[in-house]
């Protein structure tokens, strides 16, 4: 307590009727009271005296203060950033993310809270393991356009293939493969050994084409996981674009076109391709013996052919697979095949918001797990809840079917068949904004017309 000299003295009268000046102190103006009390304990920082959401915390003056006047980290640990705004201590903000890593690398601004990562772009890696959150650390380079002399997947001296980088990854040590695009495309196979984890992620701007000739382009073996972002698996003879052998995979934002062979095939594998097209693979589009696939904003077109023993996705030994916001169109199968949907003791098929036909409504569906919801299908076999039937495809529906381009013009008979719900992506295939409240009306299929 300090004596002020803002007060004025005071002139009392005694009982003998003598005058006299009585001096006043005053109270600490940061906290104590003028009858010197405080607001709260000064050696409890976190004093239940302070109910001010404002001013939650006690000061070492006894007042009650925001968090910019403590140190968050030593009174709160736990939460050890101070949010101006709020004047509370949080976990993080956006100047001050230390506390945050591991599988919680993003500070989400919202709730000032450590999350996992859910897009490379988030991490300083330009990869994020979206199966567990966490950022890639350590990374190699691939350039073609760079000579290969010296070598050693640094920034300066990049890989001049993707396997070369890939044959360094070690199990138990994952590593992020950046790839610069280039005129000329990446033309070795890519051998993921087991255990490993990786991802291939395309740096920059361009396309990063991968052609490989008479061997599968990419074949991922037993427990390792992959996360592709904006490649092009494409050309090659009648070998497969992916092969994935009992491991799981992640395809964001990929091509997977113009093979003679098989788009993709899964043994045993967990699949998840999201804003990706499987186009133009004579051979067929997908193909899963066990294991599950994931498809979202996606498409699976125009694949096989009157001689392709898969069309678009054949499923069998119970393989599953969950299709939200799809589109599978204009596949074709031999005799037998069925066009889009081919099923052999598969396990449950669900479409959800999604748009289905095969080169006729006779031949496009067996599949007896199947169901289709909220959807526009040609196949009586799918008909679940709010799915509209039409017996065959219109090409006018589509932008341009001819040259793959099977985004949905406006006006066609998918507007307000969809229901967006929470947890739903909140863009389509190509970036553009999706409904963003439960319940709202939407596209069915991949993509919103322009």
């Amino acid at each position: 307590m300090t004596t002020s000299d803002t007060h004025p003295p005071v002139t009392t009268t005694n009982d003998t009727g003598d005058t006299g000046v009585q001096t006043t102190t005053s109270g600490d103006s940061t906290g104590a009271s003028e009858t010197g009390t405080s607001e709260c304990n000064a050696a409890t920082p976190l004093d239940p005296a302070c109910t001010d959401p404002a001013l939650p915390y006690c000061g070492p003056d006894g007042s009650c203060v925001p968090c910019g006047a403590i140190d968050c980290g030593v009174v709160t640990p736990a939460t050890p950033s101070c949010d101006a705004a709020s004047g509370k201590c949080v976990q993080c903000t956006a100047a001050a993310h230390e506390a945050c890593g591991g599988a919680t690398p993003i500070c989400d601004a919202a709730t000032a809270k450590c999350v996992g990562c859910t897009r490379h772009d988030q991490c300083d890696s330009k990869a994020c393991q979206l199966k567990t959150g966490a950022c890639f650390e350590q990374v190699l380079y691939v350039d073609r356009g760079l000579p290969c002399d010296g070598a050693d997947g640094s920034m300066e001296l990049p890989f001049c293939e993707i396997n070369d980088a890939v044959a360094k990854i070690g199990a138990g040590d994952p590593t992020a493969v950046l790839v610069k695009a280039n005129a000329i495309a990446y033309s070795e196979q890519i051998q993921v050994a087991a255990e490993r984890t990786l991802a291939i992620v395309r740096l920059g701007s361009g396309t990063a084409k991968l052609e490989v000739g008479a061997l599968d382009s990419l074949v991922v073996n037993d427990n390792s996981v992959v996360y592709l972002d904006q490649l092009q698996i494409s050309k090659g003879d009648v070998s497969k674009g992916i092969f994935c052998n009992g491991g799981s995979m992640w395809i964001d934002r990929t091509q997977i076109v113009d093979r003679k062979g098989l788009g993709v095939e899964g043994l045993n594998c967990a699949l998840r391709l999201r804003q990706s097209r499987i186009y133009l693979n004579l051979g067929g589009g997908l193909k899963l013996t066990g294991g599950s696939v994931y498809l979202e904003n996606s498409f699976i077109v125009s694949n096989g052919g009157s001689f392709a023993a898969v069309s678009g996705v054949v499923l069998s030994n119970g393989a599953t697979l969950n299709g939200l916001y799809t589109t599978l169109a204009d596949n074709d199968g031999k005799a037998g095949v069925e066009d889009s949907l081919d099923c052999s003791n598969a396990g449950p098929v669900t479409l959800r918001n999604a748009i289905l036909f095969g080169q006729s409504a006779a031949t496009s569906v067996d599949c007896a797990n199947a169901t289709a919801i909220r959807s526009v299908v040609d196949a009586m076999a799918l008909k679940g809840a709010d799915t509209q039937l039409i017996d065959a495809l219109d090409p006018a529906w589509f932008v341009s079917p001819e040259t793959g381009n099977f985004q949905i013009k406006a006006g066609m008979p998918f507007e307000d068949v969809a229901v967006w719900m929470t947890g739903d992506p909140l863009v389509d295939y190509d970036g553009d904004p999706r409904p963003k409240a439960d319940g709202d009306p939407d596209y069915a299929g991949a993509d919103r017309p322009k």
